[in-house]
């Protein structure tokens, strides 16, 4: 952050500005330059290797579902021994798992291994090639219980019924899978997902958390509401709908030792997944950019359901004042209400390729049941 010294003339002022600009782009493109730190860890994430002799490496990052990862290591290479060893691995106590987290330009990917693979090229080389799925594969394999409290043999309702803000849903209902998941017996307060209620909430030992988001906020923020309604469904299957419809991002972080606490107290171990639903679109909560023109500049607009709840309307916002965090220095996350970044199509453009998707509304009636309630009697037939 460059400190300006108001004591100097006006022309002064705005040269040493743009120095300091100058210097932060220089500083954005170093980084962009450094190579992407790309680190194994073992099933209980504890690091391995620092893979440094690929072949070459791919990671992709896609929303709302896993994005795959891919490195090719020499066989000859004890990293490419490494990997292909799971019995060693295994008699080692490393486990059978391998987790890996890539960060470059100061962000993260995190993922475990799906499988590998042992080939011989053209060439005649022996080459190691591991493929992984990110993080949110882990979301896929949580079942969502009619009630996450009682024993398999207990599970009544049949049906596990929650309204209410789409992040906060998602966020509990992945939080009570969490729960069962590791036995815990925490008292559950009113809101599990306030953490001003999280008082005796020891997650310290938990492979993965939920970072925490009360109704209030979620309320606050203006988020489009849902109902999560599971007898025993996937996870994955539940939330794709709601995250489509509310435009929600899921975000999983990987907490090392020495990050940032992800929300004050949190009091992690080393290599927890954190998960998060945010609104980062801002289309029903603050408005957001969806046209405009070089002459008009960025056109705001605010998205609602119309009266059937299945078609929508947009409004124009007539605000056109800026985020504050905008005049922040430092501040380098765009502000959904007011994108700084817009790629426009056109002879010169940022944009290689691109696909938009419009979708109308279909069906006017939904239908909903198929079994009586306990003690009801069938028609005779």
């Amino acid at each position: 952050m460059a400190v300006i010294d108001f004591q100097l003339s006006l022309e002064e002022q705005c040269e040493a500005i743009w120095a300091a600009t100058k210097a932060n782009a220089q500083a954005e493109k170093n980084l962009r330059k450094a190579p992407p730190v790309v680190r194994l860890w073992d099933g209980e994430m504890r690091l391995q290797h620092l893979v440094q002799s690929e072949y070459s490496a791919t990671f992709d990052l896609i929303e709302a579902d896993t994005g795959p990862g891919e490195i090719q290591i020499p066989f000859s290479h004890p990293v490419g021994q490494w990997l292909f060893d799971e019995y060693g691995r295994l008699e080692r106590g490393e486990k059978r798992n391998v987790n890996i987290t890539v960060d470059y330009c100061g962000s993260r990917w995190g993922g475990m291994m799906d499988h590998v693979e042992l080939e011989l090229d053209d060439t005649g080389d022996q080459v190691v090639i591991a493929r992984f799925s990110s993080d949110y594969e882990r979301l896929k394999w949580y079942t969502c219980w009619a009630n996450p409290w009682l024993p398999e043999w207990i599970q009544f309702p049949r049906v596990f019924i929650l309204p209410g803000p789409i992040p906060w849903v998602l966020s509990t209902l992945l939080e009570l899978q969490l729960h069962r998941e590791r036995n815990s017996t925490w008292a559950m307060p009113n809101d599990p997902m306030d953490a001003a209620q999280r008082t005796n909430l020891d997650q310290s030992t938990w492979s993965m958390v939920v970072k925490p988001l009360s109704f209030a906020e979620s309320m606050a923020s203006g988020a489009l509401w849902g109902i999560a309604a599971s007898r025993f469904k996937n996870f994955h299957d539940i939330a794709k709908p709601m995250l489509e419809d509310g435009e929600i991002t899921p975000v999983i972080q990987v907490y090392l030792d020495g990050d940032p606490e992800p929300w004050p107290g949190a009091n992690l171990r080393h290599g927890t997944r954190v998960v998060s639903f945010e609104d980062r679109s801002g289309r029903y909560s603050t408005g957001t950019a969806t046209g405009g023109s070089v002459w008009d500049g960025l056109i705001r607009t605010f998205t609602s359901f119309a009266e059937d709840f299945v078609d929508s309307t947009e409004s124009l916002v007539t605000d056109t004042t800026i985020p504050p965090q905008y005049y922040e220095p430092g501040s380098k996350r765009t502000q959904k209400e007011l994108p700084f970044v817009v790629w426009r199509d056109g002879e010169i453009s940022g944009l290689e390729s691109y696909r938009f998707r419009k979708t109308p509304s279909k069906g006017i009636q939904v239908v909903t049941g198929g079994h009586s309630m306990p003690g009801v009697v069938g028609a005779p037939t």
